[in-house]
């Protein structure tokens, strides 16, 4: 994996988004309380993805989201990791399709757009994003990636055939009576963030996490 191979020197920061437009949605999805909000339907999946490509837990998260039709239907997110690196993040229900994570290092940056075939670029911190190297950079990541986008477009894509190489390890896992590489921990350290988060929210402070025993 590209940062785990040091290209991006040392990490910064991480930001992301993950988005969509849900107009209508069964009432327990409605309220924090029953497990609704994007806090425990999106953000969660986030927090998760912040530890594993950072290899770090997360310490300390400051929150605040907006509420209309239901509980928590944006939110914004701030956070430090162990390890230092400052994430920030917002999450919606109720606006367009959007799943994109940046980390960026002191060396370079990473943008990866979860939704598009040539959605991985990684650059120069030095480098202007609107300058003519990093635009013909990206005119021919693009071109290469066209082919393979274009066949696989028809099953979905990238991203939906993600799901199917989970389902397919998770099974794989289960004939082979071996471990899954995402473990129950794992679960466990993504909810206790989202909790921390909603803490966050109804008191208007910043919560340390403490991670269970």
């Amino acid at each position: 994996m590209i940062i785990d191979q040091g290209v991006l020197g040392a990490h910064q920061m991480i930001r992301t988004v993950l988005s969509g437009y849900h107009e209508d949605v069964p009432q327990w999805r409605r309220r924090r309380v029953s497990g609704g909000g994007v806090v425990f339907e999106q953000a969660v999946h986030h927090f998760d993805l912040w530890r594993y490509l950072l290899r770090s837990e997360i310490e300390e998260v400051f929150a605040i989201s907006r509420s209309a039709k239901w509980d928590d239907e944006t939110a914004t997110v701030m956070a430090r990791l162990s390890n230092g690196v400052l994430a920030s993040s917002v999450f919606s229900q109720v606006t367009k399709a959007c799943n994109q994570v940046e980390i960026y290092g002191d060396v370079r940056s990473l943008h990866v757009d979860c939704y598009r075939f040539d959605g991985i670029e990684h650059a120069s911190s030095l480098g202007e994003p609107g300058g003519i190297k990093n635009r013909i950079e990206g005119m021919g990541r693009t071109l290469r990636a066209l082919p393979s986008g274009l066949s696989g477009i028809r099953y979905g894509g990238d991203f939906v055939d993600s799901y199917r190489a989970e389902w397919r390890h998770f099974i794989d896992a289960i004939r082979n009576e071996t471990p899954t590489e995402s473990t129950l921990q794992d679960g466990r350290s993504a909810l206790e963030a989202a909790l921390a988060v909603v803490a966050s929210i109804s008191t208007g402070r910043a919560v340390r996490i403490c991670p269970a025993n």
